[in-house]
C-alpha cells in the first residue's frame, strides 16, 4: 500500500507515527506541506521510526512521484483562532484545493482539514473523484455535544458511537485502513 499524506502539521506528524508503527502494508509514504524544511525533517524522523521498528517501508519525500499512491489523505489547513468556533473555510479550501493538484483523482482521497463536510461538500460540486470522504467529524460532534453532557456521559458517547472507540480523526483513519487490508 502507497499512502500520500499532504499536510504535516499536528494532524498530520499524529498520523504518520501512526501509519509507521501500525501493522497495516505500508510500502511507500509520500509526504508533502508548503514548508519544504518541515518535510525533509519528518522524513528524517520518519527514517529513523521506521529503521528503530525494523519495518520496510520507504519515506519519499518528492511528492510528484506520488501519482501511483493508492490513498490520499489530506490534512492540510489553518487551525481554529482562540476564541473562535468556526474554521477559515475560505483559507482551509485553498489549502486543500492547493492538494489535489498533487493527487490522482482516480484513487480515494480522504478530508481531514476542517470543516470535512463543507469542503468536502463543496470539492463534490467542483471537481470529479473516484472517492472523496469526509474524515474526523466524530471528534466535531463529540466536541459540540460536550457542553450539555457530564464527563460520563461524554464518554459514553464516544465510545459507542459508530462502535468502536474514537481515537479522532487518527484513530477512524487506521481502522478504515484496516478494513480495507482486510478485504485486500
Amino acid at each position: 500500500m502507497k499512502i500520500s499524506i499532504l499536510g504535516l502539521g499536528r494532524v498530520g506528524t499524529s498520523l504518520l507515527s501512526s501509519l509507521v508503527i501500525s501493522d497495516l502494508p505500508i510500502e511507500t509514504i509520500y509526504l508533502y506541506d508548503i514548508d519544504k524544511k518541515l518535510v525533509k525533517g519528518q522524513a528524517e524522523d520518519l527514517r529513523d521510526m521506521v529503521f528503530l521498528l525494523g519495518k520496510k517501508i520507504k519515506i519519499e519525500e518528492d511528492i510528484l512521484k506520488a501519482k501511483d499512491s493508492d490513498l490520499y489523505i489530506i490534512t492540510a489547513g489553518k487551525p481554529r483562532k482562540d476564541g473562535k468556533s468556526d474554521f477559515d473555510i475560505e483559507a482551509n479550501m485553498l489549502l486543500v484545493s492547493t492538494c489535489l493538484v498533487f493527487c490522482n483523482h482516480d484513487k480515494p482521497i480522504w478530508i481531514v482539514t476542517n470543516p470535512t463536510k463543507k469542503i468536502v461538500y463543496l470539492l463534490k460540486d467542483a471537481f470529479e473523484f473516484k472517492e472523496l470522504v469526509s474524515i474526523g467529524d466524530m471528534l466535531d460532534t463529540a466536541r459540540k455535544v460536550r457542553t450539555d453532557k457530564e464527563p460520563k456521559d461524554i464518554a459514553n458517547f464516544i465510545l459507542n458511537n459508530k462502535g468502536y472507540s474514537n481515537l479522532g480523526c487518527v484513530g477512524e483513519i487506521i481502522l478504515r485502513l484496516k478494513s480495507i487490508s482486510i478485504k485486500e
